[in-house]
């Protein structure tokens, strides 16, 4: 293999048929791992879960016959949400936990995320074990050593109890208009909120491989939004195609994204004394409400992972991403979108008001952010430019570009409180972009 074997910003992700996600490497990716675990802990099982790509039954074949190959049992739950894969590492008391997605992207992308026997995603030094694993030859144990697979049964049932145990509530009179968004959660969330007694309309809950994250769920939650308003309903709740991200549209049709719920998480539900984390990508309208309530205030870099470290590193419990990543270490050890979505109702329901109400006060900055397809474009050539467009964003701006880990973009975003100079910027920096391209 010429190419280099990379862990991202979540696990390896890229287009099926391609470095990474080709044959050969997912089935030495499942062997290394399957090594890796043998090596320092003997034979042991491993759970592997998927969302709903059609591609997902290739890979997840692929990785079991690497883990059989090592001599560790395969145990397969199907399509289920990440967190419930998290949850049942622990429930199975399983050694790992490989989900096959690629989250929010397109169907035709895949990817692989893996997780330690507690339930958190596997850190550096973890993933760097196991790419000194990958590099050694694959070498299958005898035969009378060789692993198993199974399938799993009642393993959504199982994640759809651990949802509803985590609240005491009867949602009876609720209406919840679902969006599954094609991916994992198609059965799971439909499940929870209807035996916790809610009403529920279910949209984009019909997958064919093809579909997941295709014009729906917290990608794209204007559909959404319009079923909250045609049904009346309380409460709209969109999923991405793994399960981890949330978006929430309130009965009025106003979205949510994860600023928004990490608010309304941080001033309900932060213990005494505990504070929060975000990312860089966290509006500075969210920092600056966090102040005023007297809630600590930290950032990470992009990715769910760092705001759980940084939550372990300072005790405390709750964190997020403006995507809809929300993490609540006393539900669950990565970012859940059920249990997400029910914490937010709780709160609701706990206050007495509704979501709008509870939003009363809070400003976020206005902001723009957009992915920008671009080559081989070294960002530290630019940094003179970058600097004087932040400049000119004014009190309070943030300018932040970055390459994405998971696509071949850059994505930039602007806040400001003069709307004008965003935008100027915005355009700036496209322009510096394409020059920089056609110069190359």
């Amino acid at each position: 293999m010429n190419a280099k074997l990379e862990f991202g910003t979540d696990g390896i992700r890229g287009r099926v048929g391609e470095f990474p996600i080709d044959c050969n490497t997912v089935l030495q990716l499942g062997w290394a791992l399957g090594n890796y675990i043998t090596q320092n802990y003997g034979p042991s099982k491993v759970l592997i879960g998927k969302d709903t790509r059609i591609s997902g039954y290739l890979i997840e074949s692929l990785f079991e016959a690497g883990l059989i190959a090592s001599g560790c049992e395969a145990m397969l739950l199907g399509p289920i949400p990440t967190p419930g894969i998290a949850y049942l590492i622990r429930a199975f008391r399983a050694r790992a936990g490989v989900v096959i997605s690629a989250s929010h992207n397109v169907y035709s992308d895949n990817g692989i995320k893996l997780f330690n026997e507690n339930g958190f995603k596997m850190d550096s030094k973890d993933q760097k074990r196991i790419l000194e694993s990958f590099d050694l030859p694959l070498k299958m144990v005898p035969s009378e050593q060789l692993g198993r697979a199974k399938r799993v049964d009642a393993a959504l049932e199982r994640y759809v109890e651990y949802c509803k145990g985590k609240f005491n509530f009867n949602l009876s009179g609720l209406k919840v208009v679902f969006d599954g968004a094609n991916g994992a959660g198609y059965k799971v969330g439909p499940a929870v909120f209807h035996e916790l007694g809610a009403h529920v309309e279910s949209i984009n809950i019909s997958p064919d491989g093809t579909n997941i994250n295709d014009q729906s769920g917290s990608i794209y939650p204007e559909g959404l939004r319009e079923m909250v308003l045609k049904n009346q309903a309380d409460i709209g709740v969109g999923l991405d195609g793994d399960g981890d991200r949330v978006v929430i549209v309130t009965k009025t049709g106003k979205i949510l994204d994860g600023d928004d719920l990490l608010y309304l998480l941080s001033r309900y539900h932060t213990q005494k004394g505990m504070g929060v984390v975000g990312t860089v990508m966290s509006n500075n309208g969210l920092e600056m409400a966090l102040e005023r309530q007297k809630i600590p205030f930290k950032r990470t870099p992009v990715g769910d992972h760092h705001v759980v470290d940084a939550l372990i590193e300072n005790r405390w419990l709750i964190g997020g991403e403006p995507s809809g990543h929300l993490i609540q270490l006393d539900k669950n050890t990565c970012s859940d979108g059920i249990i997400s979505a029910l914490s937010i109702i709780s709160i609701a329901y706990k206050e007495d008001q509704d979501i709008d109400s509870l939003l009363d006060g809070f400003h976020k900055l206005p902001s723009i952010l957009k992915n920008i397809p671009v080559g081989h474009i070294n960002l530290d050539d630019h940094q003179e430019s970058f600097a004087a467009f932040r400049e000119a964003l004014g009190p309070h701006g943030k300018l932040l570009i970055r390459k994405s880990g998971t696509e071949p973009v850059v994505r930039i975003l602007i806040e400001s409180q003069d709307a004008d100079a965003m935008h100027s910027v915005c355009q700036s920096v496209e322009t510096l972009f394409k020059t920089a391209e056609h110069v190359r």
